[in-house]
């Protein structure tokens, strides 16, 4: 027997035992494939002769309105009167543009008169008021009133400010002298003061100036205010200063008329020169050395370095007496005592100097 034909057998054979013959399965599957189809679209019209016919109409929504809500009328913050009037000058008539100023329970209110000197407040406690009035010309005023209808006048106007005068000027002109000769000028110029005598805490149309020389030791002064003035005359590097003081007694001061165009000065001062070495007579180069007042410390010159040579000098100072100190490397400072006259040269030798040096480790 063949495998297709057992496998038949086979299949009949479940059939049978399963307890229904095979044509009933067949007619049942006919059924279920001819009414399923039949179904659905049965279905599936209901479903749209229920959509399309059987629907409702649905009723649009009404809404009733809501009542406003009632406010209560609120009362006033401060208070109801009022204060209105108008502001005049002293002849009576009215004034724009004058600004009021006051508080009521505190508060601060302020307005501008108009064009016909009207102003008007609202709001207010019934109290007494500060009303402050400000006008240009016109010196403050304070009114004291109650709420209502007023009338304020502004006082007198100001007198206006008496004008400066016109100050006179002319150029000033000058030079400076030293007692040396044109040579001993600093190259570097000199300043020079003129500052105005004037009796204490009084104002005058004079103030203070300053010019610089050139090489040559001229000076001009622009513009400058008639008046009394006391000269002062400094080097260059003590510009801004107070010392050292160069012009002479007879030189201190001047009328500037407008006359005179070519001032001059003479210096009172002198030079200090010299030199510094060491203990066996060696010139000692870039030693430090210091010059300064006896009468005043801080009254010192501009600091000096030797030179090759060992040479050091000062040209303009002041006459008076001086304490000259020198100090090379780690040596002694060496500090002697001078007196510098006006007009000639004052020479120091500063020896002796004793210098160590630092063991090398």
């Amino acid at each position: 027997m063949s495998g297709a034909s057992q496998r038949r057998r086979g299949i009949g054979a479940r059939r049978v035992e399963s307890g229904a013959p095979p044509e009933y399965a067949c007619r049942r599957v006919k059924r279920f494939t001819v009414l399923f189809p039949i179904v659905v679209a049965a279905l599936f019209v209901y479903a749209f002769v229920a959509a399309r016919f059987g629907r409702t109409a649905r009723a649009i929504p009404t809404f009733t309105p809501t009542r406003p809500p009632q406010f209560v009328e609120l009362a006033p913050a401060l208070g109801t009167a009022s204060l209105s009037g108008r502001v005049l000058d002293i002849d009576g008539a009215p004034v724009a543009g004058v600004s009021l100023y006051f508080r009521s329970s505190d508060v601060p209110y302020w307005s501008v008169t108009d064009e016909r000197g009207e102003f008007h407040f609202e709001g207010l406690v019934d109290e007494e008021l500060a009303v402050a009035l400000l006008h240009w010309g016109h010196a403050p005023r304070l009114e004291r009133t109650r709420p209502g209808r007023v009338e304020f006048r502004l006082p007198a106007p100001s007198p206006e400010p008496a004008r400066i005068p016109d100050v006179p000027t002319a150029d000033l002109g000058g030079r400076v002298m030293h007692p040396l000769g044109r040579a001993e000028l600093d190259q570097q110029g000199y300043e020079v003061v003129l500052s105005p005598r004037t009796r204490e805490n009084e104002l005058g149309p004079a103030v203070e100036r300053r010019a610089r020389t050139d090489r040559g030791g001229a000076f001009l002064f622009e513009d400058l205010a008639l008046a009394t003035y006391d000269v002062h005359v400094r080097p260059a590097w003590a510009a801004g200063s107070d010392w050292p003081e160069l012009a002479a007694e007879d030189f201190a001061w001047i009328e500037h008329a407008g006359e005179a165009s070519d001032l001059r000065v003479l210096l009172r001062a002198g030079r200090v020169q010299g030199t510094v070495s060491d203990s066996d007579g060696t010139a000692l180069e870039g030693a430090l050395v210091l010059l300064a007042a006896n009468d005043d410390s801080a009254h010192v010159g501009l600091p000096q370095m030797t030179d090759a040579a060992g040479r050091f000098v000062w040209n303009d100072v002041p006459p008076g007496s001086y304490r000259i100190s020198a100090r090379a490397g780690e040596g002694a400072l060496i500090d002697v005592p001078v007196e510098v006259e006006a007009g000639s040269p004052t020479r120091v030798e500063l020896s002796g100097l004793e210098t160590r040096k630092r063991p090398l480790r």
